[in-house]
């Protein structure tokens, strides 16, 4: 909020035209920057959270929740792929697999009154 003060604070306004803004960068680094931006396959990494149940051999039932981070490239997108790659990988035997998803964060917006 800004009180009525005396005398009012000066303002100034800037006109840019910026047509020609881009014609001084190096074509090359934009491309690369560019297509980061729209295929970052290689930078993103994928979180996937489960838990795993599984009876002891003295018959109690035990609880484990994990993390297994794939980069993008490498994501099994569907729980049978995964569940089957756990077999291949690890000890995961006579086990239900649970998986346990996690919203993604929203970015805020700003609010206007």
């Amino acid at each position: 909020r800004i009180r009525a003060q005396n005398p009012a604070p000066q303002l100034y306004f800037v006109k840019v035209d910026v047509t020609g803004a881009y014609d001084a960068l190096p074509q090359d680094r934009l491309v690369e920057v560019i297509a980061n931006v729209i295929r970052p396959q290689e930078s993103t990494y994928c979180v996937r959270h489960y838990a795993v149940v599984q009876r002891t051999a003295r018959g109690h039932v035990r609880k484990a929740f994990k993390r297994h981070v794939s980069t993008f490239a490498d994501l099994q997108p569907y729980m049978r792929q995964f569940v089957e790659r756990l077999q291949e990988t690890s000890s995961l035997r006579d086990a239900v697999v649970i998986e346990q998803p996690r919203p993604l964060p929203l970015p805020s917006l700003p609010v206007v009154r």
